[in-house]
């Protein structure tokens, strides 16, 4: 429940928080507003409720009223009530939380019912509006900032020192630990479920989510500093509501702008492939994953194959397309002649002259380890373009 109001969440999930933790029925109950969570017993009436509510205000906000509802067949359910401080406004309507359940209420059940009504009176009397401005604030400015230790004519060196500890104690980091960056955006076009405040959309939910104050944007845009990546979970529901995220390596306090700029390649090659993607999934230990991917935007990456494979052209669609296969076949097999003969199921020496040909019309050395390096790359990353 604490982690819930702190997240900025809605009241419901308190109740259904609390519910769940007393295995009762839970309402908040302000004025003609009712909100309900949980299971109550089904004999208990709108007049069981109202009784408890209308009874006279407790001298301590902490004393409990209660009442009991009856069944025709004799069972009895026990309704606690909790006068919550609201607003504190004087204008503002009688503001209850109740817990009902079938049988008795025990000590626990109260202790929960207090913990919530406390963590909502903490709620209602937080500005909520202005921390979230401030967080907000906070990751433009860092976002904008360069914490590097630089030398002392570059500007105060005591407050760029400073700064990344500070950090470094708001997101609760572990010494020697680094914060990572976090972007999201809706894989399609349109807005995605939730968009205009609704679950991903309010980036107070964000918060939540990703467990750090530090988070900005609304709508069809966010960026968060975190200091963990997203668990499996979390990836699951934004995939279902539409997100997809990028999350960079973790980087040292005083990194902000480049973690940022990490995620945000991250970002670019999870809307590619349509999925969220973290940083350790390009460490080139995943078989058809290049680390060079999440180094080198898309845009270089279709520049430089398309400038390198472009003599191929001058063969015809056809062969072009042939000698890109063999080429690329025969480089996954380190130059193997008969490895790559059984995967096309061609002749060896067909292999040979195809081989022999794309390396006069390229102009280039295929002996060459950094060449071939390089057409691997261009001939994966043309193919990743094109879906062929």
């Amino acid at each position: 429940m604490t982690r819930t109001v702190l997240g900025g969440a809605p009241v419901r999930e308190v109740l259904e928080r609390l519910a769940q933790g007393a295995r009762d029925g839970a309402q908040r109950r302000r004025g003609r507003e009712v909100i309900s969570a949980g299971t109550m017993p089904t004999w208990v009436e709108e007049r069981d409720l109202r009784a408890v509510v209308d009874r006279g205000p407790s001298r301590q906000r902490l004393a409990f009223s209660t009442v009991e509802a009856t069944a025709p067949d004799g069972r009895r359910a026990e309704i606690a009530r909790l006068r919550l401080r609201g607003s504190g406004q004087p204008a503002a309507p009688p503001d209850h939380l109740l817990l009902i359940r079938e049988g008795r209420l025990g000590r626990d059940d109260l202790t929960l019912l207090m913990v919530a009504g406390d963590l909502l009176d903490l709620r209602a009397a937080a500005p909520t509006l202005r921390s979230s401005a401030l967080n907000r604030l906070t990751m433009t400015l860092l976002a904008a900032a360069d914490l590097r230790p630089q030398e002392a004519s570059a500007g105060p060196e005591a407050h760029r020192r400073k700064i990344p500890q500070l950090l470094h104690e708001a997101l609760g980091l572990a010494p020697g630990d680094g914060l990572r960056a976090v972007l999201a955006e809706p894989l399609e076009q349109q807005a995605p479920s939730g968009a205009e405040g609704g679950q991903l959309g309010d980036h107070r939910r964000w918060r939540q989510l990703l467990a750090s104050p530090l988070v900005d944007g609304e709508g069809t845009s966010i960026r968060a500093l975190v200091s963990e990546p997203p668990s499996a979970e979390l990836l699951e529901v934004c995939a279902q509501e539409g997100w997809v995220l990028g999350v960079s390596t973790p980087r040292p306090p005083s990194e902000v702008a480049s973690a940022l700029a990490d995620a945000g390649r991250m970002l670019g090659l999870a809307r590619q492939r349509g999925r969220s993607l973290l940083a350790e999934e390009l460490d080139g230990r995943r078989p058809g994953v290049s680390t060079w991917e999440g180094v080198v935007p898309a845009e270089a990456r279709a520049a430089f194959s398309a400038r390198l494979l472009a003599p191929l052209e001058a063969l015809g669609p056809e062969r072009s397309a042939e000698c890109r296969r063999t080429l690329r076949c025969w480089l996954a097999h380190h130059g193997g002649w008969d490895a790559t003969a059984r995967e096309l199921r061609v002749h060896r020496n067909s292999v040979r002259r195809m081989i022999a040909t794309a390396g006069r019309v390229l102009e280039l050395d295929l002996d060459d380890a950094g060449v071939r390096v390089d057409l691997l790359l261009a001939l994966d990353w043309a193919r990743a373009a094109h879906g062929a």
